[in-house]
Parts: structure tokens; C-alpha cells; sequence
């Protein structure tokens, strides 16, 4: 991604954004079998609230990844307030995998939500201490020397 802005970060954006999402597919994609290995005894009313919670909770995630990847692609076109999108879009789906491992330890898909989130933050967080004291965000100029853009 030679000449595009912030080529690296931006390919991992895409890369994490996608992994996300898919953890979301693959949630609500899950939830018929999930529901099978529900008890039969289980009254109706509870059935009816688990299945509504295990698909809202794959929408979330699903959701949590397209905005990532949406981010990447408004960061890549210079759109103001995609960074701050995407800031938040991390931090909601660090809360997400935070709620996860909390909820099932013992569930790896969990925590590899939580750890999917952490890694939307580096590219957000760390063109900010490349230029200390200057409260700089993800500012995509072009230099004056040709058509390369850098992130300043």
C-alpha cells in the first residue's frame, strides 16, 4: 500500500476490522446449533431470552467490525472523525470481549474478541506519541514533495 495514507495501519485496520466481523458471522451463524444443546426443560420464556442475547451479541460483534472496517476506509480517504470512530469502535469491542472473558473463561472465542480489540488501538494510538505535544490525530497531508501521504 506504498502511496496510501498510513499504508500499514491502515492494512492492519482492514485486517482486525475483518476478523472481527467474522467472529460476529460466525456467532450468529452458531446460534441454531447453540440452541439445540439448550435443555429441554428449559421453559420457553428463558429459551426466548438466551436466543435473543446470543443473536444481539453476534450483531454487536458483527457490528463492531464493519465500523472498524468502515474506519479503515473513511482514514483511507481522509474523512473527517473517522478516527474517533474508530477509537470508539475499539473501545466498544474491548467492552464486548472484557464482558466475554468474564462471562465464559473457559470460552478462547472470548478472549479472542477482547484481543481483536486491543488491536484496532496501535494503529490509532501510536502515530499520537510519534509526535509528542502536539495533540496530533491520525492527520493525513500531503507532503509538498510529491504525492506520497504521511501521517503527521
Amino acid at each position: 500500500m506504498g502511496n496510501k495514507p498510513g499504508g500499514l495501519y491502515l492494512t492492519w485496520l482492514w485486517i482486525v476490522g475483518g476478523v472481527i466481523a467474522l467472529l460476529g458471522i460466525i456467532h450468529l451463524a452458531s446460534a441454531p446449533g447453540v440452541m439445540r444443546g439448550v435443555p429441554e426443560g428449559v421453559p420457553g420464556e428463558y429459551r426466548s431470552a438466551f436466543l435473543f442475547m446470543f443473536v444481539a451479541a453476534g450483531t454487536a460483534v458483527l457490528l463492531a467490525g464493519v465500523l472498524v472496517l468502515w474506519a479503515a476506509y473513511g482514514l483511507a480517504r481522509q474523512w473527517r472523525g473517522f478516527w474517533m470512530l474508530a477509537l470508539v469502535t475499539a473501545l466498544f469491542t474491548i467492552h464486548l470481549g472484557g464482558w466475554a472473558v468474564a462471562a465464559m473463561p473457559r470460552n478462547p472465542f472470548s478472549y479472542g474478541l477482547l484481543i481483536a480489540g486491543l488491536m484496532v488501538l496501535p494503529p490509532l494510538v501510536l502515530p499520537l506519541r510519534s509526535r509528542p505535544g502536539t495533540g496530533a490525530v491520525l492527520d493525513f497531508r500531503r507532503e509538498s514533495s510529491g504525492d506520497k501521504r504521511t501521517i503527521h
